[in-house]
């Protein structure tokens, strides 16, 4: 009887040891999805510049700085409720309120599908980390610092490219 315990446990820590042997072993970090940076966008030929709050349980608020005809304009998505205001008017909305191609909503999906876990590590190059992340228009693209945080969005169709600067995790 103690033989055939002996060879079980002998079994059981083989077993053990197999499968740690077997972890992958990879250099990438996980993109932080919970973070406030200042942005610059280049969204169908307009340049927009402000601040932006996201987190991964889907609350989201983009402030838009520049062009000056939209200074002020603020987007907030907060439990499935959008909030749209400027200079102390505001209105709020179902989510679905926006088009999918509005720039607040295609930069809130981009980011949702980060926080999700959906983009995949590409490649390291000397100028950061690079992921894909596939959306209903295509492919994003995404590089970020070897911490993991987010420097720059590219997306092809709707074209959009995103650059963020001060990124402070929350």
């Amino acid at each position: 009887m103690t033989g055939r315990v002996k060879a079980l446990c002998v079994f059981f820590v083989m077993y053990i040891f197999l499968l740690s042997g077997c972890a992958r072993n990879t250099d990438e970090k996980q993109l932080t999805a919970d973070f406030k940076a200042a942005y610059i966008a280049q969204y169908r030929g307009l340049t927009v510049k402000g601040r932006l709050l996201t987190t991964r349980q889907g609350n989201f608020n983009l402030n838009v700085s520049q062009p000056k005809t939209l200074e002020g304009l603020e987007a907030d998505y907060k439990n499935g409720v959008l909030t749209l205001g400027r200079q102390g008017i505001s209105c709020t909305a179902d989510e679905a309120y926006l088009p999918q191609n509005a720039f607040p909503e295609l930069l809130r999906q981009l980011l949702r599908g980060i926080s999700d876990g959906r983009a995949v590590f590409d490649r390291a190059q000397d100028d950061g980390l690079h992921y894909k992340l596939s959306t209903d228009g295509g492919s994003c693209e995404i590089t970020a610092d070897s911490g993991g945080n987010i420097k720059k969005l590219s997306l092809d169709s709707p074209k959009l490219s995103v650059t963020f600067s001060g990124v402070q995790t929350i």
